[in-house]
């Protein structure tokens, strides 16, 4: 069986993960929470992490809302609610227990009432809550906090304790009378009186035991005192055992009763002490992920790591200010390489990734801003510390070897592995050798790793294997002090000998280790400080690009708001005109009607009559045409009468609706349309495309230029001029890697690509061919610059892979 997430002792104890599980258990409530909180388990697949998430996420909420459920202190019930159902009486310290959970049982229901649509993968657990307040009541009703049992507990206990506190008060009486008779005087060893098996009793030197009349109930340790019960108390103590015997029997039988129910409900009760465990543990991680101002992750199979933001959480839970970096991990390039200063944050970064991993496996949110990606990786290991073990004669470096060949042994595909100063502690030559050859052999392995080092071979590594990526935290040449801040794609200086001076190390000294450290040593400093600077530049460039381009979109969108007022506008006059068209329609109608009247009564001649119903008939036509016109304009050209097919949808003008075309245009140019229960014949001429209206039944939208929108002049926009100075930087959608690919392969691998790219509107394809033996890249270098797309290419430059990649532009 496949283990869905693996992690080693070792690399748990590495990242310190017990820390967060103490902090985790510190904020349970109940003791059965926190002992599970300590020995928390990774997720065993992925639909209990997705439970865990969908949970603690509504928590989270409840908890940001200023709300937490009153689930109580939960302790640990099963053991006594399992005996009680195989009919065991309970005792006062095992019911109450039980009672509280059924009081917060109750109380919970009620906190969730009317939350279960907003909350709904809590509510599956307030469904396993039983609603049993009446034994609760009735538990916690009948005994005092000291857990002994009240007078009202039963209608006959007050009155069988109150007949023995009776019988108490008339013995002591009578005892007393006794210690004070002459007889006994001298016989007494004290003038005290004990119980001594429930019954009241005198210490009797043992010189007189025979002098006195009674029961005999033991010695003293020494002997010298014999403790006898009088004779004449004899029945007035048998009495007071029975009475006590009365009131122990009336007890039995309450906790018999509600020993019973318990075993009654006993399906319910541990249904309801899981439930409110599960309660705790969850608003445990809440709380947790509301002290370190965590977030729910994004989950994938990428194999990429994108924590924006990412905070290492035992900095934050010991109030140790973090500076936050936003890491990326995988893609193309798995292994990032780490650099910088001593005490700079390398193996803060490195822990931070690790933890959060854990963290989110385990299903708590992780201390990164939302929108952070974790993958689904199968395992983790750690080589980190000082691994030397004297006691078996093992050195530091053999102590790292031997953890490297656990690592090997255990390996999955795209696990993540974390290694502090990999390889040192022997020559920093063959050192550095091994390290790299260690890091090629995980990449080849698809592994996810982070790497510190000092090796300057590791430092440059990634300028000659893609899969390699550097970062550097940052070191602050003025001021002499590290920034923890994580940046990329440029080695970081050691800055050993400015940290030696900064520690006050003689100058003297620095100078002289200075010199000793070599020309070439000294250069590759110079350039790592060089390449600091233009990485700072870059992102300076890359701001103020932000900036301006956040400008152009406010003066866009500004433009497109003054656009539509424009169109609102025109829209506003044509309906204006139409509908003045309209008014007059009428006034013209009404006209004919007062002279059909006038008709009617004589007044005018039926070929006058005649003549002016032409004249306005004419008119009205030339108003209606002209609404038509109006209508027409609003909503754009006609279709072509030829291209309307049975079937189709359009938009009718004169209906002002969506209708679907029942028959072609006839040869007088005339269609017949429907849109629900209406049909009709309509003009051709007042069918439109529908997409330029709205819902059907809505007047339709007017589609005017975009003023973004260039106007061709010889029937389509000039292009711009493709050249590499505007070609895009080299990034994982416009590259194609073919390495060991045979010629054929790779050639139909590139064109697809380039298809795809251009169909994009990308204007450069990357082509990884690596070296080998050359004839892979010269194929392709001989077929790219004929291909109908190639516009020119090049070798790859130093950051894009150099000769082992090749650039083609597209156009």
């Amino acid at each position: 069986m496949s283990v869905f997430f693996d992690s080693h002792p070792k690399t748990l104890k590495h990242l310190e993960w017990q820390s967060i599980l103490d902090r985790f258990a510190h904020h349970c409530r109940g003791d059965v929470a926190k002992k599970l909180a300590l020995a928390w388990q990774f997720a065993e697949n992925e639909r209990v992490l997705q439970k865990r998430f969908q949970r603690l996420d509504e928590a989270r909420m409840l908890l940001d809302e200023r709300k937490s459920p009153p689930i109580g202190q939960p302790e640990e019930i099963v053991s006594a609610v399992q005996r009680a159902s195989r009919g065991s009486i309970l005792d006062a310290e095992e019911l109450i227990p039980i009672a509280l959970q059924l009081e917060a049982s109750e109380k919970c229901v009620k906190f969730f009432s009317g939350l279960s649509s907003r909350y709904p993968h809590l509510d599956d657990l307030i469904q396993g809550l039983a609603t049993l307040g009446d034994l609760a009541k009735e538990v916690l009703n009948s005994f005092d906090r000291d857990g002994q049992m009240l007078d009202h507990a039963s209608g006959d206990l007050g009155a069988l304790r109150s007949n023995v506190g009776v019988l108490h008060t008339q013995l002591k009486n009578k005892v007393h009378s006794l210690l004070k008779e002459e007889s006994l005087e001298d016989m007494l060893q004290d003038e005290y009186y004990t119980i001594r098996e429930d019954r009241y009793v005198l210490p009797i030197k043992s010189g007189h035991k025979r002098h006195v009349s009674g029961i005999v109930h033991g010695w003293s340790s020494s002997g010298a005192t014999v403790f006898i019960e009088p004779q004449v108390v004899v029945e007035a103590n048998n009495k007071l055992v029975m009475a006590q015997a009365e009131v122990d029997k009336e007890i039995r039988r309450i906790l018999t009763k509600f020993s019973q129910k318990v075993g009654k409900f006993s399906t319910q009760i541990l249904q309801t002490h899981d439930a409110l465990v599960q309660l705790d543990l969850i608003f445990a991680a809440a709380e947790l992920s509301k002290e370190l101002k965590a977030t729910s992750p994004k989950f994938t199979n990428d194999n990429i790591f994108h924590l924006k933001h990412a905070k290492h959480p035992l900095l934050i839970l010991q109030n140790i200010k973090v500076v936050p970096n936003s890491i990326h991990l995988g893609d193309t390039q798995p292994i990032l390489v780490v650099t910088g200063p001593n005490a700079g944050g390398k193996t803060v970064v490195m822990k931070t990734v690790g933890l959060c991993l854990l963290m989110a496996m385990a299903g708590f949110h992780i201390p990164a801003d939302e929108g952070s990606t974790i993958p689904y990786v199968p395992s983790i290991f750690s080589d980190m510390g000082d691994e030397q073990n004297l006691g078996e004669g093992q050195s530091t470096f053999s102590g790292h070897v031997v953890n490297l060949r656990s690592i090997f042994h255990h390996l999955k595909p795209n696990s993540l592995i974390l290694l502090d100063e990999l390889a040192v502690g022997t020559d920093p030559i063959q050192g550095s050798a091994l390290a790299q050859a260690v890091l090629e052999y995980f990449a080849d392995q698809k592994s996810l790793v982070i790497v510190t080092t000092h090796y300057e071979n590791l430092k440059v590594l990634p300028m000659q294997d893609r899969r390699f990526r550097n970062a550097a935290v940052e070191y602050d040449q003025k001021e002499g002090l590290p920034t923890y801040q994580l940046r990329y794609d440029s080695p970081g200086s050691s800055s050993a000998l400015s940290t030696a001076r900064r520690l006050g190390l003689p100058e003297s000294l620095i100078e002289r280790a200075m010199f000793l450290s070599g020309n070439q040593h000294r250069q590759l400093e110079e350039i790592i400080h060089k390449m600091e600077l233009e990485v700072k530049a870059a992102q300076k460039a890359k701001q103020d690009a932000e900036i301006e381009t956040r400008k152009l979109q406010q003066a866009k969108a500004q433009v497109e708001r003054t656009q539509e007022k424009l169109n609102e506008r025109m829209r506003r006059g044509l309906e204006q005109e139409r509908s003045s068209a309209l008014v007059e329609i009428k006034k013209l109608k009404d006209y004919i009607k007062a002279t059909k009247q006038k008709i009617n009564q004589n007044l005018m001649s039926e070929d006058e009559l005649k003549e002016i119903d032409k004249t306005l008939s004419n008119k009205t036509d030339t108003i209606h045409n002209a609404v038509l016109d109006s209508k027409a304009e609003l909503y754009g050209p006609p279709l072509d009468p030829a291209s309307i097919r049975v079937g189709q949808k359009v938009w009718v003008i004169t209906l002002e609706t969506v209708a679907e075309v029942v028959s072609a245009p006839t040869d007088r140019g005339k269609v017949q349309v429907k849109a629900g229960l209406l049909s009709a014949q309509v003009d051709a001429s007042s069918l439109r495309a529908p997409q330029q209206s709205t819902q059907s039944g809505q007047k339709a939208k007017v589609d005017t230029p975009s003023a973004f929108q260039a106007t061709p002049t010889t029937g389509s926009a000039k292009k711009k001029e493709i050249s590499w100075q505007n070609a895009s930087p080299q990034h994982h959608g416009n590259t194609a890697d073919v390495r060991g690919m045979r010629g054929d392969d790779a050639i139909q691998e590139v064109e697809k690509k380039m298809e795809e790219l251009y169909a994009h509107g990308e204007n450069v394809i990357f082509v990884i061919h690596g070296h080998g033996t050359g004839i892979l890249k010269r194929y392709l270098r001989e077929w790219l610059p004929n291909h109908r797309y190639v516009k020119g290419i090049r070798p790859g430059a130093p950051h894009e892979g150099g000769d082992g990649v090749t650039a083609a532009l597209l156009g």
